[in-house]
């Protein structure tokens, strides 16, 4: 289904009170996410319809923060539609891979901005158990941004937030994920990153472009994982933060880091997403 051209988009777009990120429930007709406008959509069996069957989603609306301040919410959905196998799915230019989506299941990003949405009509999904077969899969994203008005919507630094959900299949069985993360930044320099799990299962992170601060004030939560040390532990029904001092506090500018999601062993990848963050314009 071709989507519509982005003025239009725009023009829909609705703020509303911001509401906490509900977890999508991911299996069934639950994963049958609507747009609002529609958004590009892809009904696809790869030209392998005993292998492959999905459909994907992405749009862009408006939400408004605790704070008034304006703020944009992306998502982007893929939906196994498969009865018996699982799917391998890497949307490449929105920065989404979601490994072993579970049969008649779906993996969801939701990720928040201050930067307008445009369409990307080039970006393309690869799927399959080497990602050999690629198929269009236009998307909605963030733009650059060239000015620092842009930057700073309406407050710099408030909170933004980005949501892994899904279910994946893992050891043979169904793996439920539910995975938020929060950032935060202020003018005194002080960039918060907070991670929760509402999930089932302990699982384990890796978010390395916030970890390797070159910052000499770092206080955190986060406990790393003893058999890999870069690898941290995500706890279920837990949440922990990694608050990061600049000596000399510079403009705060949100920009994107990769966030990956690894399974209870710490070596199988389930979902390596680009996460919302702040950080000083001159970066660590």
């Amino acid at each position: 289904m071709k989507s519509r051209v982005l003025p239009l988009l725009v023009g829909l777009i609705v703020f509303v009170p911001v509401s906490p990120i509900v977890a999508q429930q991911t299996c069934g007709s639950s994963c049958d996410v609507r747009g609002n406008p529609p958004p590009p959509s892809l009904q696809d069996d790869g030209g392998h319809s005993s292998d492959y069957k999905f459909h994907h989603l992405s749009d862009a609306g408006g939400v408004t923060n605790p704070d008034s301040s304006k703020i944009r919410r992306y998502r982007y959905l893929v939906h196994n539609l498969h009865r018996d196998r699982v799917l391998d799915a890497e949307w490449t230019d929105v920065g989404v891979i979601f490994q072993s989506i579970s049969p008649g299941c779906c993996a969801l990003l939701t990720r928040e901005s201050c930067k307008q949405p445009v369409e990307d009509t080039k970006a393309e999904i690869r799927y399959g158990a080497a990602k050999t077969f690629t198929d269009p899969a236009s998307a909605y994203l963030p733009a650059t941004v060239s000015s620092v008005s842009e930057v700073h919507a309406d407050r710099p630094g408030h909170q933004l937030r980005s949501k892994i959900s899904g279910t994946f299949t893992w050891n043979k069985e169904r793996l439920p994920v539910d995975v938020e993360f929060t950032a935060t930044a202020n003018s005194d320099g002080i960039y918060s990153y907070t991670i929760a799990s509402s999930g089932p299962r302990d699982l384990l992170f890796e978010m390395p472009a916030v970890t390797e601060s070159k910052s000499a004030r770092i206080s955190s939560e986060w406990v790393r994982y003893e058999a890999t040390p870069e690898l941290f532990k995500l706890q279920r029904g837990k949440s922990s933060t990694m608050s990061i001092k600049v000596v000399k506090p510079d403009q705060i500018v949100e920009d994107a880091s990769s966030l990956t999601i690894f399974a209870p062993d710490g070596k199988t990848v389930l979902a390596r997403v680009m996460a919302s963050v702040w950080r000083p314009r001159s970066k660590w």
